[in-house]
């Protein structure tokens, strides 16, 4: 990205919980820490700055604006000494030490040299990591007329002349002071929470929330949020210290052009920020040079989103499309802003159509001055990047993100990271004809993303009611017919109808299902379903409402779900030995010791299984059905096998002793299946009959045998049971013939 690098957020003392930004937590007060001090009554400013000097994180502990030996608009990169005259002056510099020409040459600023190394320029067929020119850190392309001028003014600064004039150059701290100590703008000074930059833009408060301002005082947004973008850079981070010190979301690069694969680290930061309940929105960086190869990025955006598990209502933040000025070897990046159009409209199609509308264009000042200019692209973008006094973009929306810094610090992350602010312009109480109250933050994105007023849930009827106590932080407001429900880890999202009225059967959040994680949705035969943290609810019509628990939900879902299993038929039912069983249309679902074991019963095996005793007479499954061929299905259950035969009667089990017998004398491909269920007999003798020969147990498992094909046959034709009784042991080759014992005879056959 211009590239990332965050400078500690401290937490404020004693606030109260953040509002909802741009990200999208539901807003609320943020209450002043010195309530003493008087804010002016008209702007309810605020400004943050370091009570002394010797906090860690005061704008003097910055590098200077004055500072004339860093880069243009890069405060934390020098000059360099040098720069070849055979690097034309409107090459753009790329970072400390490269330049790019406009036909695509990476050149050495001191040397001259064209760079060819791969890992900085690719290949033909393969970009590279863009980060790698500036290994990992950002930087704001500038052009090298820009970079000599600077190199000119530290030269003549360091004539003796000129000494002097610097006690009169405008120190940004200073400025910064004198903003805050105007009592005409109502501002008071605050302890300092988060970094500034280096040329005077801070953060404070507005409206009673946390704030951010350019250099002037001008205010940037307001509900604003401090936010960091990461990528495989910045190695492996430790969320959890970075949460601590005050890190209130993330943008997590994920890829690069197009089939290159996650960033290292992407499915970790994901993960970890999911866990943690960090707020964060994803970013890609863009090698497209037409609307073809954009369409080849947005459908690989798609693909690794799914991937990591990155669904729409995951997403805090945008899926943000970073376009700057690329280096590719073989390739030249686009200057027509019409032909950018292309690129951003094909990006935007693949991921609308996924699902993924919360998106947002990323770039800088100058390249959104230049290639980017077009009002199509410029009403996409939500997130610049400029490291001066302000953003200098006439951003088009309410809400917006401005990456002020690379310079930042925090715990967990080793090195710099960008520290951003994202928030609002203006409030974000929207409100609309005749609604008496409010909707804030997700939730209101939730309550116009799915109509509003002429939503399924009309207006609403009351404030919103938020905790914000750690570790339960969450949000609702009630409207005419359902509500909205909010947490950092699922979003917002609306309950209605039949489904919120089992919601509240089971006691809301506060039961077994805690909160909503999708809207609703219409299934076919005229049934709903909506997911909720540990289940989901079905409803058709008025009468049937069901709901899938937990592991009993996972193994639905990895059985094929609605299109294969159909709708539930009941609640989950609760069986000996650990099992839970619950009943579908087209198949039972079964679990048992929590995660560990998940089987579907299906179809005719089902049938098979209900008229040959159930649960109570074969137990749980042990195992999926297995397709043994001939049109055979079979599957095991604790205490014996359940067969069909397709689309006929023939439906059977095998059980305990007579199962062990048969899998001792070679099962299926020996023995075929059966012909009928178990037979008792006298003397203790049990007996089954299948294909190619009939399984006998006697007295338990102490005796198990098998009579094959023609001495099966001969044993019928002698008079079977009645007349020979049970086998005494199983058949013996003498050779030229077979021969078995019974207890009352011997049968022989060729």
């Amino acid at each position: 990205m211009v590239a990332p690098r965050f400078a500690k957020l401290f937490a404020v003392a004693a606030s109260a919980a953040f509002v909802c930004s741009m990200a999208g937590m539901p807003a609320y007060a943020l209450t002043d820490t010195n309530l003493d001090e008087t804010t002016g009554a008209s702007t309810g400013i605020s400004a943050i700055t370091s009570a002394s000097t010797d906090e860690s994180s005061s704008l003097q502990n910055q590098p200077s604006a004055d500072d004339t030996e860093s880069m243009p608009d890069n405060p934390t990169k020098d000059l360099p000494q040098t720069v070849s005259e055979a690097v034309p002056d409107d090459a753009t510099v790329v970072s400390e030490e490269l330049a790019v020409t406009d036909s695509g040459d990476v050149m050495d600023l001191e040397t001259g040299d064209t760079v060819t190394d791969p890992q900085i320029v690719g290949t033909v067929d393969k970009p590279a990591d863009p980060l790698a020119k500036t290994d990992g850190e950002s930087f704001i392309p500038v052009e090298v007329a820009e970079v000599k001028e600077a190199m000119g003014d530290v030269a003549a600064e360091a004539e003796p002349d000129d000494a002097a004039d610097t006690e009169d150059d405008g120190d940004v701290a200073e400025t910064q002071r004198d903003v805050a100590d105007d009592g005409a703008a109502g501002v008071v000074v605050r302890p300092a929470a988060l970094q500034n930059n280096s040329y005077g833009a801070h953060w404070g408060t507005y409206n009673g929330t946390p704030a951010f301002f350019e250099a002037d005082g001008t205010l940037f947004v307001q509900q604003a949020k401090g936010v960091i973008d990461v990528s495989e850079w910045q190695g492996q981070i430790d969320w959890q210290k970075a949460k601590n010190d005050g890190v209130e979301g993330a943008i997590i690069r994920i890829s690069y052009g197009w089939d290159n694969g996650f960033d290292k680290q992407a499915l970790r930061n994901i993960s970890e920020c999911k866990r943690l309940g960090i707020p964060f929105g994803i970013y890609s960086y863009s090698y497209a040079y037409d609307s073809t190869t954009a369409a080849y990025e947005g459908a690989d955006m798609v693909s690794l989103l799914r991937q990591a598990g990155a669904q729409p209502g995951d997403l805090s933040y945008p899926v943000f499309y970073d376009l700057e000025k690329w280096t590719w070897t073989g390739h030249t990046p686009p200057t027509s802003p019409s032909v950018y159009d292309g690129i951003v409209n094909g990006w935007y199609a693949q991921l609308q159509a996924a699902g993924y509308t919360n998106l947002s264009v990323y770039s800088y000042t100058n390249y959104l001055n230049t290639a980017l200019n077009s009002s199509n692209i410029r009403g996409k973008t939500r997130w610049v990047a400029s490291y001066g006094a302000r953003t200098n973009f006439p951003y088009s929306t309410n809400d917006r993100g401005w990456q002020y810094t690379s310079g930042g610090s925090i715990d967990g992350i080793e090195g710099r990271v960008d520290l951003n602010a994202f928030g609002n312009k203006e409030y974000s109480n929207v409100t609309y004809p005749g609604v008496g109250y409010v909707v804030l933050g997700d939730m209101g994105e939730e309550w116009r993303r799915i109509g509003g007023s002429d939503s399924v849930i009309g207006d609403p009827v009351a404030p919103e009611v938020c905790n914000w106590t750690p570790g339960k932080v969450n949000c609702y407001q009630n409207f005419e017919n359902g509500a909205i429900s909010w947490t950092p880890q699922t979003g917002a999202h609306y309950t209605s109808g039949d489904i919120r009225s089992e919601w509240a059967a089971r006691n809301f959040e506060h039961g077994m299902l805690g909160y909503p994680t999708k809207d609703e949705e219409q299934l076919s035969n005229g049934w709903w379903r909506q997911s909720f943290q540990h289940g989901d609810i079905w409803t058709q019509g008025l009468s049937k409402r069901f709901v899938v628990l937990l592991d009993l939900r996972d193994s639905f879902n990895q059985h094929g779900g609605f299109s294969r299993l159909g709708a539930p038929l009941g609640n989950e039912e609760s069986l000996s030995g650990g099992y839970w069983r619950q009943r579908f249309e087209h198949g039972d679902v079964w679990t048992r010791n929590g995660a560990a074991e998940k089987y579907v019963v299906l179809l005719n095996l089902r049938d098979s299984y209900r008229l040959n005793g159930d649960f109570a007479r074969i137990g749980g499954p042990v195992a999926d059905e297995e397709n043994m061929g001939d049109g055979w299905w079979r599957q095991r259950f604790r205490n014996g096998d359940v067969w069909s035969l397709d689309g006929t009667d023939e439906k059977y089990v095998v059980l305990l002793d007579l199962r062990d017998s048969f899998n001792q004398h070679g099962g299926f491909s020996r023995l075929g299946a059966p012909l009928g269920n178990e037979e008792s007999l006298s003397g203790g003798y049990w007996r089954q009959r299948f294909e190619h020969g009939d399984v006998w147990t006697r007295n338990g498992a102490a005796e198990k045998y098998v009579v094959l094909l023609n001495l099966r046959n001969t044993y019928y034709e002698r008079g079977g049971f009645d007349v020979l009784g049970g086998p005494v042991e199983d058949e013996r080759n003498l050779g030229w013939i077979w021969e078995q014992r019974c207890q009352r005879g011997t049968l022989q056959a060729h």
